[in-house]
């Protein structure tokens, strides 16, 4: 740790000097790291620089966003693709390109050996995934209930095996979800099933560094199984601190992410985040803290 400090301080020693920089440090138990943020207003230009140190890793991200395009490239980080096929899988690199044409948005990247497009709005969308085993194609529908602060989701994925001879499969994710209010108390609640039949000899492995259950569940897209979802969330203040508690189960598969997270700020420039978690497989579970502290120049 002490190492990783004065790595950080050294790095943020040219950063103080400039009008339009600042440093942000997460001083953390499981990655600590900083990120250096510049920003142009009047140009509508925002970039950042980080650079994290975990156990046997380092991330370093980078993104430059201009009016509505934004240019990421990753260093052995956890990402997610919206379409739910790659859900928090961890790669040694990536690159992601995004625009955010209001309402259309849209998405190119490529994560490991993984490469896909995505293009869609709030209630529609479409995105293609190719990687060494299979290419998919996800049509994605969306429903609003606005009355009863609800929505229900509908995604139909259909693979095709190149190196299979040519074996076609499919998934199905159609899930209901609606937040209530009790006491002005947020609570999101999501059931839904989902299913995959797809039979596949040489499936790609993915990690997670931060919860295996996105790992064991990347498992199931390469199998013919079903299961039930549910999650819970809700987000409750008391005074200055925030608490955060999120459920999320897939029963019959035995998968289960469980969370709970404390925001406390101690101050204008200096925040606290603790957080307790349950996660299938080898994570299983652990405490988190993360002290941010943003120095202005």
């Amino acid at each position: 740790m002490r190492v990783v400090i004065s790595i950080l301080l050294a790095m943020s020693s040219a950063i103080i000097s400039s009008d339009d920089m600042s440093a942000v440090y997460h001083l953390s138990t499981h990655m600590p790291g900083m990120v250096i943020e510049l920003t142009e207003p009047q140009e509508k230009i925002e970039s950042t620089l980080g650079l994290f140190i975990g156990k046997d890793i380092v991330y370093a991200p980078f993104k430059l966003g201009v009016n509505q395009f934004k240019l990421q490239a990753l260093g052995q980080t956890n990402v997610s693709t919206d379409d739910l096929l790659l859900e928090h899988a961890f790669f040694d690199n990536g690159l992601k390109i995004s625009a955010d044409l209001d309402p259309l948005k849209t998405v190119i990247y490529t994560m490991g050996a993984f490469k896909g497009i995505e293009a869609g709005t709030t209630k529609v969308g479409f995105s293609y995934q190719n990687s060494p085993v299979q290419d998919a194609i996800t049509l994605k529908y969306s429903v609003p209930i606005e009355e009863y602060n609800s929505e229900l989701v509908s995604r139909y994925t259909s693979f095709f095996h190149d190196n299979e001879d040519n074996k076609t499969g499919n998934s199905i994710f159609i899930y209901g979800r609606t937040t209530l209010r009790v006491e002005d108390v947020p609570y999101r609640i999501s059931v839904g099933y989902r299913t995959f039949d797809n039979d596949i000899s040489t499936p790609l492995e993915a990690t997670d560094y931060l919860y295996s259950y996105y790992a064991a569940l990347n498992e199931k897209k390469y199998m013919r199984s079903e299961s039930t979802f549910f999650a819970f969330e809700s987000s409750n203040r008391i005074e200055k601190t925030t608490l955060f508690h999120e459920i999320f189960l897939y029963p019959n598969w035995g998968l289960t992410l469980f969370k709970t997270t404390l925001e406390y700020p101690l101050d204008t420039n200096k925040g606290l985040l603790l957080q307790a978690y349950y996660s299938t497989g080898e994570s299983s579970y652990g405490l988190r803290a993360n002290l941010i502290w943003r120095i202005d120049s």
